[in-house]
């Protein structure tokens, strides 16, 4: 897969005739740790995959090379974010007004979930992100309906409960208790079975160093 002009090696057993594009991108999201509405997949011969298909009715095989391709403007952002770089993405930031600052404002909170990036999550908070308030799509894409991922449901809260980051988890849950009863796309809040043990730890008012 090419993102920033580099191959990212997607070593995870795959049936491209059983595995949707939309559970495709859910893995991709996970092991790159940025929010499913932040980009689309392009396949070898150019056509954009849509999350309804599977991998095949695009002729996918395995070993093939699958364009990643972020929304324009974001690059810089997600750099900075991806690296923890919180001054650097709230430079990039303001220069965003309205619904794109908020939308950048969600990345880059949900992006200090998954990494633990404790900085960035709490300059984002500052400025009005919310841990449970779902990611959402892309401002440009809020009108399709069709083609709309559960992942985009997802919370900075279910991301870091998901991935046991819980210095991030603790700032949330000081920041917005209610946080933790918010729902991802299949209903799940934080305190589901797979994620409960990391938000009892935090709750428990357990030290963290």
């Amino acid at each position: 897969m090419a993102y920033n002009n580099e191959l990212i090696k997607i070593t995870e057993p795959i049936k491209v005739s059983q595995t949707s594009v939309g559970n495709f991108k859910s893995l991709i999201s996970r092991k790159l740790g940025f929010p499913i509405s932040v980009f689309r997949l392009v396949s070898p011969n150019g056509s954009e995959m849509f999350n309804c298909h599977t991998l095949d009715k695009y002729e996918i095989n395995i070993g093939d090379i699958i364009r990643l391709e972020i929304w324009d403007g974001m690059n810089n952002f997600l750099k900075f974010c991806l690296r923890g770089f919180y001054k650097e993405a709230m430079e990039e930031l303001s220069k965003e007004k309205g619904m794109f600052s908020t939308y950048f404002l969600k990345v880059g909170l949900y992006i200090s979930a998954h990494y633990g990036f404790k900085n960035l999550g709490i300059e984002s908070m500052k400025r009005g992100a919310k841990p449970g308030e779902p990611v959402g799509e892309h401002p440009l894409r809020i009108w399709n309906k069709l083609d709309h991922h559960l992942d985009s449901s997802k919370s900075p809260i279910h991301e870091a409960a998901e991935f046991g980051q819980l210095l991030i988890l603790k700032e949330f849950i000081n920041s917005d208790m209610s946080s933790i009863f918010s729902l991802d796309g299949n209903a799940n809040s934080s305190c589901n079975e797979t994620q409960a043990e990391a938000v009892c730890f935090v709750l428990g008012d357990c030290r963290v160093h």
